[in-house]
């Protein structure tokens, strides 16, 4: 019984430190003095360029953001982050960051467009990843923000999307 306590514990103390790690970022001294604006157009002008360069870009932006309790910028380098680990192959981590963002757009109705952007991006990884139910719950909850909003583009994109889960 000892060992198994010893064993969660062990487990216990190494989850939390990974933990600790991914949130840990020391921004490097280049950066220190760009603003959250700054670093937000860095890591979008990187994103198809250097995926590298604008995951760097995206930490500092997220680290500058929840420094200056700018809940609003740290929900958009959220998503920031789940399109860089999206465009890196990283599956996981893009799914709990938009997630992390979602609950935040969910919230304002001003952000619907970009909740739409981010039930999307959940509904292309959960097919990607062969979770086809869970593909067209998102794909549905974003086809009624496309409506709501009646915007002729997002209603294709909806459309499209759910025309591939039939």
């Amino acid at each position: 019984m000892k060992k198994l306590c010893s064993c969660f514990y062990f487990l216990f103390i190494i989850v939390n430190v990974i933990h600790a790690q991914d949130d840990y970022f020391e921004i490097p001294d280049s950066l220190q003095q760009k603003t959250i604006g700054e670093l937000s157009r860095l890591s979008r002008a990187n994103r198809n360029k250097n995926i590298d360069n604008a995951i760097i870009y995206t930490r500092a932006f997220l680290q500058h953001a929840k420094e200056a309790n700018n809940e609003t910028a740290v929900q958009y380098a959220y998503m920031y982050a789940a399109l860089n680990t999206k465009i890196k192959g990283d599956d996981d981590a893009s799914i709990r960051y938009a997630k992390l963002c979602l609950t935040y757009f969910q919230k304002d109705s001003r952000f619907l467009g970009q909740e739409f952007q981010t039930l999307t991006l959940l509904g292309v990884i959960s097919e990607e990843i062969g979770n086809d139910k869970e593909a067209t719950e998102y794909f549905l909850a974003a086809d009624a923000i496309a409506e709501q909003l009646n915007n002729p583009g997002l209603l294709a994109t909806s459309t499209r999307n759910l025309g591939k889960m039939k």
